[in-house]
């Protein structure tokens, strides 16, 4: 028996491309940062350019996670179905975690000897540059792991769903939103926001969300909500409200990094902190409202269908390709220097790549699971 044929939304393709693309430019960046060319570089426009441009890179992982929550929500949930893709994330992430470990060493990325042990170890901990980008799978687990209540809630009692993304926002969102205010408080006050950038949780033991990816929730209930009303959203009016509230938003964080960047925090990595900042969330919002009315032509149609297809596998292998590159002893950062314009350009080569790789799986009886649910 056939499997059902999946219907692909030309829209969300687009987004999971271009969320692919970023999460690619934000990894092949490796240990540079925005802040620090703006120091080095102050009154240099340029500088300040690339430190907003990567601002918007911390929209990659939240559109994930929206798109996630428009499928998911608005379909039937099969909690059979739903418990084997659960097993088979929980696999994926294993198995990929063991490919890129025996790469790394092999290609002496990782300088460490790797035992079995280790194998599984290093994918419960996720070790710094080694395979840490699997974090990502881990939130998906756990937001599946309570999809079927989710989903009960969405189906049966729609106040009760709202209830629980109204008080994740609070969790997350609020919470960093009063981070932001002290870091500006401190900065008028002080010129500067001191030691280091605010990260209290002001929820304390009272916050439900701490340590899982709270963000995640709510960019998969919020997609859920958006997607359900795309008919309503899809107008012009509402496109150009999309587009002004993605521009503010955008404009919003890129001033606040500026305050990171004079206050001298370069290591503070502006992408990871986006996902929780409130500007990010309106700007994922916002870009997923003005995208809804999006159809591809043909010859764009299908590379985009073939990227929305297989992000997880593209998401799997541009990070050991990555570390193939940087174990082959080319520094990237002397090659490429301090512009964003040639991460962008080597970005899309591992994008490319990447992809060629995910066919030829594709093609293989039997391997082609490894990069797809």
């Amino acid at each position: 028996m056939g499997h059902e044929p999946v219907r692909r939304w030309d829209n969300l393709d687009l987004l999971k491309a271009i969320a692919i693309f970023f999460v690619i430019i934000y990894h092949v960046g490796g240990p540079y940062q925005g802040g620090e060319w703006l120091k080095l570089d102050g009154d240099n426009p340029a500088a300040i350019a690339n430190f907003g441009v990567i601002g918007v890179f911390s929209l990659c992982v939240p559109i994930f996670f929206m798109i996630n929550g428009a499928l998911l929500l608005n379909k039937p949930l099969n909690l059979k179905k739903h418990i084997i893709k659960i097993v088979v994330l929980i696999i994926l992430t294993f198995i990929w975690s063991f490919i890129t470990q025996i790469i790394f060493v092999a290609v002496g990325y990782w300088p460490e000897k790797i035992t079995l042990i280790d194998l599984v170890k290093n994918t419960y901990s996720l070790p710094q540059s080694l395979n840490n980008h699997l974090w990502f799978m881990g939130a998906l687990v756990i937001i599946y792991i309570f999809f079927p209540l989710i989903k009960s809630s969405w189906d049966y009692n729609r106040s009760w769903f709202l209830f629980f993304l109204f008080f994740s926002m609070i969790c997350v969102f609020g919470n960093s939103l009063m981070n932001c205010g002290i870091d500006i408080l401190q900065f008028i006050k002080n010129g500067t926001i001191g030691d280091g950038v605010a990260n209290h949780d002001f929820l304390g033991i009272f916050n439900p969300l701490r340590g899982i990816n709270g963000h995640a929730f709510v960019y998969f209930m919020l997609g859920g909500i958006l997607f359900e009303q795309k008919e309503t959203l899809n107008t012009s009016q509402y496109r150009q409200i999309a587009l002004v509230v993605f521009i503010v938003s955008i404009l919003l964080y890129w001033s606040f990094n500026m305050l990171i960047a004079v206050s001298g925090h370069a290591e503070y990595d502006i992408v990871w902190h986006g996902y929780e900042a409130p500007s990010t969330l309106l700007a994922t919002a916002a870009l997923f409202v003005a995208t809804l009315n999006i159809h591809a032509e043909q010859f764009i149609r299908v590379p985009l269908h073939f990227i929305g297809g297989n992000t997880l596998g593209i998401y799997f292998v541009h990070w050991i390709l990555i570390g193939v590159v940087r174990a082959s002893g080319i520094h990237i950062q002397s090659v490429l220097g301090r512009s964003i314009l040639p991460y962008i350009v080597y970005a899309a080569i591992i994008l490319v790549v990447s992809c060629i790789i995910c066919w030829i799986i594709s093609k293989v009886p039997g391997v082609r699971k490894l990069i797809r649910l």
